[in-house]
């Protein structure tokens, strides 16, 4: 039951951090970018990885990152996304794009590691 207990933490302490729901294919995402870090990881690697269309890799990126929407009532700009990813397009292919964690996201994660051993 130790383990349980240790990603029970490790869930909660991440939705505190974050103060916004994360899903598994966002944590994930996550795992695989601190994995592979100093590099960026393509759309199309994560694709790979975890057996998922680009589209929806594409979909929960724009979440981890800072994504900012019009407020209709007062047209100010507001950040719905968390802060932990950062994505440009990638160096090897026109159509794809690389995604690697910001410094926020890199805390994130080793404080996870860190409660995992």
């Amino acid at each position: 039951m130790e383990g349980v207990r240790k990603m029970n933490k490790a869930i909660r302490i991440l939705k505190d951090h974050v103060k916004k729901d994360i899903n598994l294919d966002q944590i994930e995402i996550l795992l695989h970018l601190a994995d592979n870090e100093p590099e960026p990881v393509s759309y199309s690697t994560l694709s790979n990885l975890m057996n998922n269309s680009t589209a929806i890799i594409s979909m929960n990126i724009k979440l981890l990152e800072e994504y900012y929407i019009k407020n209709p009532a007062n047209e100010e700009s507001v950040n719905t996304g968390l802060g932990l990813v950062k994505t440009f397009p990638s160096p090897n292919d026109s159509e794809d794009y690389v995604a690697f964690l910001t410094d926020e996201g890199t805390k994130v994660v080793w404080i996870l590691n860190e409660l995992i051993r």
